[in-house]
């Protein structure tokens, strides 16, 4: 049997409720070609860490919920492919409902 390979997210988690400063959890999951930042994000949320929260919605780029900054750049979770080693964070600037949730200024609707 052949291993699987597996990338390492890394993932900034607020809670505004309980935490004083935002912090980052690494969190490594398989990859399967193909996968979206999205998917990673699901597979964490199911299998290792239910309590993250993200916004989910249309996954094809179409509704620009999933908007969040990949790698330094803003971009939609669900239709960035899956890199190693990424590191996702909530657009600067928003007020954070808790980890990537973020709520939109009126200026970007």
């Amino acid at each position: 049997m052949g291993m699987t390979a597996t990338v390492k997210i890394k993932v900034c988690r607020f809670n505004p409720n309980k935490d004083k400063e935002p912090h980052y959890e690494i969190y490594e999951v398989p990859y399967v070609k193909g996968m979206s930042a999205r998917n990673a994000l699901d597979y964490i949320r199911d299998n290792i860490d239910g309590s993250l929260a993200y916004y989910i919605s249309c996954r094809i780029g179409k509704c620009l919920g999933c908007v969040a900054n990949i790698n330094g750049k803003n971009g939609l979770l669900c239709t960035t492919p899956l890199q190693p080693d990424m590191t996702l964070e909530p657009i600067k600037n928003r007020q954070i409902i808790k980890d990537l949730a973020t709520i939109p200024d009126k200026s970007s609707l």
